[in-house]
C-alpha cells in the first residue's frame, strides 16, 4: 500500500510513474481548479481482514526529492472505478470501499470518462484508525499542480466520442 502527503500534487509528473495502479491503466490528475470537492468513503465492512496493514502504523514511504519527510505520510494513495453503478475506492492490494451515494453520482462522469480512455482517476484517502476501527474517511482527487495536469472540460468532451 502506498502512502504519501498532501504533497504528491506538487511532484506528480515525476512521482505518478512509481505509484501503483490497475494493470494495462495509465493515472489522470488534474489541474487544481478542476478538482471536484473532496468525497465521503464507506469502508467496506471485511477491510480489517482483508487489508490489516492498513490498520498499523504507516511504513514511510521512499524519499522523492523535493517531497517531506516519510513520517508525515498520512493518506493512502488510491484510484476511483466503476462497480456496478456506484464509484470504487481501490489501492494496492485491493478496494477499500465505494463513495456514498451522492457523491458517486457526482464522480462517475469523471470515472466513466478515465475509463474510456484506459485511466483511473488517482485520488488520496484520509483514512484514520481508532482502536475502535475507521474513522470517517474522506477521498480527494489528485490535483497536478505542476500545470500539466489534464482538464476536466477536454477530457470529458474527448470520452464524449469514446463508443465502446
Amino acid at each position: 500500500m502506498a502512502r504519501v502527503t498532501e504533497h504528491v500534487a506538487d511532484a506528480w509528473p515525476i512521482v505518478s510513474g512509481t505509484l501503483p495502479r490497475p494493470p494495462g491503466r495509465d493515472l489522470l490528475a488534474l489541474v487544481p481548479e478542476d478538482v471536484p470537492p473532496s468525497a465521503r468513503l464507506i469502508p467496506d465492512p471485511d477491510l480489517r481482514e482483508r487489508i490489516p496493514e492498513l490498520f498499523e502504523a504507516p511504513p514511510p514511504p521512499p524519499k522523492w526529492f523535493g517531497m517531506p519527510p516519510p513520517a508525515e505520510a498520512e493518506l493512502v494513495f488510491a484510484w476511483l472505478e466503476e462497480s456496478g453503478g456506484t464509484v470504487a475506492v481501490c489501492c494496492q492490494p485491493g478496494r477499500l470501499g465505494v463513495l456514498n451515494a451522492g457523491d458517486a453520482e457526482a464522480y462517475l462522469p469523471l470515472v466513466r470518462s478515465a475509463q474510456a480512455q484506459g485511466k483511473v482517476v488517482a485520488v488520496t484517502a484520509d483514512i484514520g484508525v481508532t482502536a475502535r476501527g475507521l474513522l470517517p474517511a474522506e477521498v480527494r482527487v489528485v490535483a497536478d499542480r505542476s500545470g500539466q495536469g489534464g482538464r476536466l472540460a477536454e477530457f470529458l468532451t474527448m470520452s464524449s466520442h469514446f463508443t465502446p
